[in-house]
């Protein structure tokens, strides 16, 4: 159960990649699939709107079940509060199995380890010449 999660547009896929990660859908290993509840106020209309859009790609679906809160929750109408249930689809990849990294993520990663060795380099500089 998660409650004013959806609020920034940078932070919509880290949260449904980590959503895909944790939950597990009914299959022959397991008895019950991971429920996922999202109870939120639309905050941000880009972020409400990404995280429909871009849910199918990690794997799962929104569903608005926001009839089912208004039934038990008198407070919810009047908060403007919206129910969202997160289903893991069948397509999904396999609990724990990672997305694939875009050429971008790719670029960012190599980039940070040559950053990484020219600093070791730039320490071991001084120390050679403390030695001469």
């Amino acid at each position: 159960v998660g409650t004013d999660v959806v609020f920034s547009p940078s932070l919509v896929c880290p949260l449904l990649e980590t959503i895909k990660l944790m939950a597990r859908k009914k299959d022959a290993e397991s008895t019950k699939a991971t429920r996922i509840y999202l109870c939120l106020q639309i905050r941000c209309a880009d972020s409400h709107s990404l995280l429909f859009s871009e849910a199918h790609k990690y794997g799962l679906e929104v569903v608005d079940v926001t009839g089912e809160l208004t039934s038990c929750c008198p407070w919810a109408v009047e908060l403007e509060c919206l129910l969202l249930k997160i289903n893991v689809n069948e397509e999904a990849a396999t609990h724990g199995k990672k997305r694939k990294k875009s050429s971008k993520e790719k670029k960012s990663k190599k980039t940070s380890s040559k950053e990484k060795k020219s600093k070791k380099k730039d320490k071991k500089s001084p120390k050679r010449r403390k030695k001469e």
